[in-house]
């Protein structure tokens, strides 16, 4: 089983002179001595802070490893609140200006180029994955996850390493929770049991991968988060102030000392382990980022015939729904003009789900005659092909709208029909259809948490998260399978 490894790299807080700039040193030299890979995500303004104090030394044996961008800055999560306030393209307009600074600052800092985008905490919005598609990088910790194995997936167009915060069915192939075990010998030796037990569960379920967070560098040393001391509440707190502040508190050197010869003992057990695989995140992009560059007849039939069956928009275990939406389209444009399905069509993987929720019922229910069919799939390759994104309604000849999910459901039902009878039907039932995946509820509901979060306002309004979150279902694919 690949195992991914990845420390977030966040303290801006604790000031140079308190002697622990070199954590983050420390165990990528573990690393290194182990010959372990690890990447770092990095905070791009501790990545300035390392770079102001000087700390050369700290920046080149983290430079060994594969160096990925944590956000802009610690505290507040900025990508969040500024998308949460906003619609989509102005929330992709603030995002994209944030993660590209900030991939800027780290990528000449650590004079590299980064390997991914990542969330922070709460700090995630589907626009940040946008963002690492156009910078042709995956995405870590993101919440877009597909069953069954809710592992590595397509959401947004780009790689997605996941981070699924709901239960799931299977084991999850995500492991922490070393940050206090450390310098715990105790605690250290349970957790380290419950790692053990992770493995063998999760090579159990068949998971590929598994994407392990050991320990945040800052908390070998420090006793809380230092997040929540930068903006409480929503906040920011000028760093001339934290002095004369409540801290997070820091732990005695012996305790920091026993911390760093348990991770060494970590990182030993994984290089021993006969079952576990480490692997750097640009090695994961190249096992599991090769994508087929067209969908096959077959592909399509039997994603029509899952929809029609299950009514609801299935996720299929290649191809997001937004690319099958896309083929069916095209495929039933060319069956019209040439009397044949073609045998494959181009997959379009640039284009993102709707960003409006779609109508559940059509305005106008009733029959849809073959013309009708064949008016709504050149509309929605129009609109795709202009905006980039899937329609939330497509209009009928008589102006009635139709939601996304039951014009995907029209087309379904008349690609079946055609590979089936081999001619298109005369007229197909129009009536409701759930306008996103059905997991892109609770994928929504991730992003929502928002709300809860120490470091937001309270009273957010998260409702354009919520909605934004589970409407980009429609670009979700595993991509284990490839």
């Amino acid at each position: 089983m690949d195992l991914i490894i990845c420390h977030d790299t966040e303290d801006v807080y604790t000031p140079a002179n308190a002697g622990f700039d070199a954590v983050p040193m420390r165990l990528a030299e573990i690393y290194s001595r182990e010959g372990v890979p690890a990447n770092f995500m990095v905070i791009a303004q501790r990545a300035q802070l390392l770079k102001e104090r000087g700390r050369e030394d700290v920046i080149g044996a983290m430079r060994r490893h594969s160096i990925g961008v944590h956000t802009r800055w610690d505290g507040m999560p900025y990508d969040a609140t500024e998308a949460a306030a906003r619609e989509w393209d102005e929330g992709l307009s603030a995002v994209r200006q944030m993660e590209t600074e900030a991939c800027d600052i780290v990528g000449q800092v650590f004079d590299t180029e980064p390997v991914c985008l990542s969330a922070h905490a709460l700090n995630a919005a589907p626009q940040m994955h946008v963002v690492a598609r156009e910078l042709g990088l995956p995405f870590n910790y993101g919440y877009g996850a597909a069953p069954p194995l809710f592992n590595i997936s397509r959401y947004c167009g780009t790689l997605n390493l996941p981070f699924y915060t709901r239960p799931i069915s299977v084991e999850k192939p995500y492991f922490e929770g070393f940050d206090d075990a450390l310098s715990d010998q105790p605690e250290f030796e349970a957790h380290l049991e419950r790692f053990e037990q992770k493995i063998d569960a999760c090579l159990a379920a068949k998971q590929p991968m598994l994407l392990m967070h050991p320990c945040h560098p800052f908390k070998i040393y420090s006793l809380d988060w230092v997040d929540f001391y930068v903006s409480p509440n929503g906040v920011t707190i000028p760093p001339e102030e934290w002095p004369r502040r409540r801290g997070p508190g820091q732990r005695a050197w012996p305790q920091v000392e026993l911390a760093l010869r348990n991770f060494r003992r970590l990182v030993q057990y994984i290089r021993r382990h006969p079952h576990l695989n480490p692997i750097s995140i640009p090695e994961a992009v190249a096992k599991y980022g090769n994508l087929p560059a067209v969908i096959g007849r077959l592909d399509l039939y039997s994603a029509a015939q899952r929809t029609c069956a299950l009514h609801e928009v299935a996720l299929d275990d290649r191809f997001t729904p937004a690319e099958l939406a896309i083929g069916f389209a095209e495929s039933l444009l060319v069956f019209a003009k040439e009397g044949n399905l073609p045998e494959q069509v181009a997959r379009d993987n640039d284009c993102l789900g709707p960003t409006d929720d779609p109508l559940i019922t059509p305005e106008d229910t009733g029959q849809v005659g073959w013309q009708g069919v064949l008016g709504l799939a050149d509309g929605l390759l129009s609109f795709s092909r202009e905006k980039r994104r899937l329609p939330a309604n497509l209009a009928l000849p008589g102006g009635s709208r139709v939601g996304l999910g039951s014009v995907y459901h029209l087309l379904a039902q008349s690609y079946v029909r055609i590979v089936e009878q081999e001619q298109a039907p005369d007229r197909l039932d129009l009536w409701r259809f759930p306008r996103q995946p059905r997991l892109g509820h609770e994928i929504g509901q991730q992003y929502a948490d928002l709300a809860e979060s120490q470091m937001v306002e309270p009273n957010i309004d998260i409702s354009r998260l919520y909605r934004h979150g589970k409407l980009q279902t429609w670009t979700l694919a595993p991509a284990w399978r490839t």
